[in-house]
């Protein structure tokens, strides 16, 4: 008889299957076949998801179906909402394809040691931008190959200040990375927006947001001793280096390049490459070891079997859009945007009490996602007077400072099992002294930029 971890397992995989093939043929009832299966999914799956998680979640799809009632569209909030959460569910597929090829990839490896050897007063700068490149095309595969320097770290302090630099770092991508999750979510809070126009502010921004915490960090502990471990020197050719960078940049370039001949998004990009590109590179590792059969099943069997953990994400995300389509249907968006013109009819200001919005939410444990469908829905950026760019770079610029603080998000939760750290300690107590500094910088480079450019 099939297990529920089995079931649970396939259904996520035809999911996918779905959500891919009806971009390219016309598949019908597709909206109600996805809709369903997700439910089914988080159906099976409640049972472990964390209790914080399900209660968000169960009360955000409740007011969903009672706007829905109020509006009469109960039925097309529920399918549309559940559907847009498939594109999200993709991403997160094509990313746990990528993990296993990432963790045994010697190269990667090295300059993983080679980073984390650095001189103990530049190590939070070179883990902080580490983790950036990594994470930025690798997503949460890139900053699980770096917690192997939090896990050996013997001093608690130690192991506070590398974990709130990987933190930070990685974070940070959020602002520019097109593999980023909360990329894909303000592009589609903001129809008619692309990656490029906004990539490079978002860049600058993610810059500066490293080294203005980097700066702060060592103002911080400029009286206290570096470190109290050994320095571990590594060797580290060009070779090497250069391998590495050649798997990110064959990977983005692949992708970008789908995107462009197929006119997909770039979720469904990911997901038509990483799958083959994981089997390859997984394979190649595998020479002398494994046939390249036995690899290939291997590496098969294992993404399968890991696609139940992504239960969180299927609920939180799936509520979010329901949460969004909701609201939009019963509040009047012209007259509140009216009303926020008339209380506050300083654009600047506007853009802070976004960025304290999302900061203070995500804290109390309100996923972003929740915040920014929700804005988005509720003041559309063209009637509130602010361009969709600021807006976009706003949201971004919060996106990863809101995940860290807070005691609910994947990226705590993960940093508190590698720490072996309470999660709610992480994002109350280890962050907010980098990353209310970094939301000030963010505030800074956003409202600048509005005045300058845009």
């Amino acid at each position: 008889m099939i297990s529920l971890r089995t079931l649970s397992s396939l259904i996520f995989l035809l999911i996918c299957i779905l959500t891919l093939a009806e971009v390219f043929i016309f598949l019908p009832n597709s909206t109600e076949i996805t809709a369903t299966l997700i439910c089914i999914f988080v159906a099976i799956e409640f049972t472990k998801i964390p209790l914080p998680q399900q209660i968000s979640g169960l009360i955000l799809v409740v007011i969903s179906i009672i706007c829905g009632l109020v509006s009469e569209e109960w039925r097309s909030i529920i399918l549309d909402g559940l559907a847009r959460t498939s594109i999200f569910l993709v991403l997160f597929f094509a990313v746990t394809w990528l993990q296993f090829p990432v963790n045994d990839s010697p190269s990667l490896k090295a300059t993983r040691d080679h980073i984390t050897s650095r001189d103990p007063r530049k190590r939070f700068l070179y883990l902080a931008f580490g983790v950036h490149a990594l994470g930025s095309i690798l997503n949460i595969a890139g900053l699980s190959l770096l917690t192997k320097v939090v896990k050996d770290a013997k001093n608690i302090e130690v192991k506070r200040r590398l974990s709130i630099s990987l933190m930070l770092g990685f974070a940070s991508v959020s602002c520019w990375s097109p593999f980023f999750i909360g990329m894909i979510v303000v592009l589609m809070a903001l129809p008619g927006l692309k990656w490029l126009d906004f990539a490079v502010y978002g860049f600058l921004m993610s810059v500066f947001m490293i080294l203005g915490a980097s700066y702060f960090d060592r103002i911080v502990h400029a009286k206290q001793k570096v470190n109290n471990e050994p320095n571990r020197v590594t060797k580290f050719s060009t070779i090497i280096l250069i391998k590495s960078f050649s798997i990110l940049l064959l990977l983005i370039s692949i992708t970008l390049s789908v995107v462009e001949i197929f006119q997909v998004n770039i979720p469904i990009a990911l997901t038509i490459v990483a799958p083959p590109f994981s089997l390859i590179w997984f394979a190649q590792q595998k020479i002398g070891k494994l046939k390249i059969f036995s690899a290939s099943t291997k590496l098969v069997r294992m993404t399968i079997t890991d696609l139940p953990r992504l239960r969180n994400e299927a609920l939180v995300f799936g509520a979010a859009n329901m949460f969004g389509l909701g609201i939009a249907s019963v509040l009047p968006q012209e007259d509140l945007s009216q009303t926020i013109n008339t209380v506050f009819p300083w654009a600047d200001v506007k853009i802070i009490l976004i960025i304290i919005t999302m900061i203070l939410l995500s804290a109390l444990g309100l996923h972003p996602v929740i915040t920014v469908i929700s804005i988005s829905t509720i003041f559309p950026p063209h009637l509130i007077g602010i361009d969709k760019i600021i807006i976009a770079l706003t949201f971004l610029g919060c996106w990863g400072l809101s995940t860290s603080m807070s005691p609910f998000s994947g990226t705590t939760l993960f940093m508190s099992r590698v720490t072996d750290t309470p999660p709610h300690q992480i994002g109350w107590y280890w962050m907010p002294i980098l990353a209310l500094p970094s939301t000030i910088i963010v505030a800074i480079f956003v409202i600048g930029l509005r005045n300058i450019i845009f």
